[in-house]
């Protein structure tokens, strides 16, 4: 079977990263001092983070391979008094699924003194992590005045959620002949598992041709065990046809176009 033109459906958790005004930045950016006496060291930490974006780096939640890449920006207020002349602080998360802790001491930002600050980080994701939401938690400001180390935990903030789903592929074509009006269309799904593997993918997809400018729907496929189905039926015309495929909590979608006309 020739394998069909993939245009998969993209969902990111996640806004894009934004960093501004009196907000945690990158080295290159300034961060604006809020006053704050010496003696609210103990009561408050130098950053406070307000969010925390997630997404994966190539824009796409979907794994196909035995880790993939997700950036993390920080967006927080920070006061750098706090840190003395020479002081400096790190902001920590843990990586989660439910309630299951799957990494730790994930460091997302950093703030010095000196000047030297960033908020962009990244991790990586590994496949054996599973699949669905996920979320980076239990924030800790860890810093050192020049004096004293301070740990505090930050707990309210926005964000933090991303997802992550299996890839699919697709094999099949519709199958046509000159002499007849009769067509047949063929399509294989697999998806990627978390042990690795390409394995079949049991699941409904929508038959479409493209008539006036406009998909238009044929029929719903239900794809066997195997994930395969074949479908014939009749159309004088010659079309282009596609498999639109579903995402699902665990699974992205996609759209699956045939070469040609048929």
């Amino acid at each position: 079977m020739k394998t069909l033109l993939k245009s998969a459906a993209v969902t990111v958790t996640g806004a894009a990263l934004v960093f501004s005004g009196a907000m945690l930045a990158p080295a290159s950016a300034a961060i604006d001092v809020k006053p704050q006496s010496a003696d609210a060291r103990l009561a408050a930490a130098p950053i406070d983070v307000t969010r925390i974006n997630v997404a994966a780096m190539s824009g796409n939640s979907a794994i196909a391979g035995t880790a993939m890449g997700v950036r993390v920006g920080t967006v927080a207020n920070a006061d750098v008094r706090l840190l003395g002349s020479n002081g400096h602080a790190k902001v920590f998360v843990d990586v989660y699924r439910g309630s299951t802790r799957l990494q730790s001491n994930l460091q997302i930002a950093y703030l010095s003194s000196t000047g030297y600050n960033w908020a962009d980080a990244s991790f990586s994701f590994r496949n054996g992590w599973g699949r669905g939401a996920f979320r980076l938690a239990n924030v800790r400001v860890t810093w050192y005045d020049g004096v004293s180390n301070y740990t505090v935990t930050d707990g309210s903030y926005a964000g933090g959620g991303f997802s992550i789903r299996s890839d699919i592929r697709a094999t099949g074509n519709i199958r046509s002949w000159s002499n007849s009006s009769r067509k047949v269309a063929k399509i294989t799904l697999k998806k990627y598992n978390t042990n690795g593997k390409w394995g079949r993918y049991k699941t409904k997809v929508v038959l479409q041709r493209k008539a006036g400018g406009k998909w238009k729907k044929v029929k719903t496929l239900k794809l066997n065990r195997k994930g395969k189905v074949t479908y014939s039926f009749r159309s004088s015309k010659r079309y282009k046809y596609r498999f639109v495929v579903k995402g699902t909590r665990t699974v992205v979608g996609g759209k699956f176009t045939t070469r040609g006309k048929s």
